[in-house]
């Protein structure tokens, strides 16, 4: 993650990704194979050629799940790790906020700000997160 915008939206989705990758968690605590049973007229009719595999399609399903929590974590940390390099006061409140899941018009109004000024506080802690990755790329500390 190095471009302004995949910082940007990170920012933004931090806590529907937070909430999504516990919920992925305790999907795949439990294992979900199920056929569908059919009565009547239906269970004796001829079925499609397409053949059931629910082992395989639970794997599939799995699978998809681990990228999903893998790519959700990977932008988690990266906000975590680089949040320690805003140090201005309002900068910490506006980011505090936006790790919460408030938007830039709830943000303005709890901070008595005007729009405009988040979105320059916005874009001045993107910038601080790019410069800090950037720093800690080229130290060899993140990845």
């Amino acid at each position: 993650m190095k471009t302004f915008h995949e910082i940007e939206n990170a920012l933004r989705d931090y806590s529907w990704m937070v909430k999504d990758i516990h919920r992925l968690k305790e999907e795949l605590k439990t294992i979900n194979i199920s056929g569908t049973a059919q009565y009547g007229i239906e269970a004796t009719m001829p079925k499609g050629s397409g053949i059931s595999d629910p082992v395989g399609s639970e794997v599939t399903s799995r699978d998809r799940k681990n990228k999903t929590i893998k790519k959700f974590e990977s932008k988690v940390k990266f906000i975590e790790e680089n949040s320690f390099c805003i140090t201005d006061d309002r900068q910490l409140a506006v980011l505090n906020c936006m790790l919460d899941g408030m938007s830039i018009v709830a943000i303005s109004q709890h901070m008595g700000f005007s729009e405009r000024k988040v979105y320059t506080i916005k874009d001045e802690i993107v910038k601080n997160m790019k410069e800090n990755a950037g720093i800690a790329g080229n130290a060899g500390i993140a990845g």
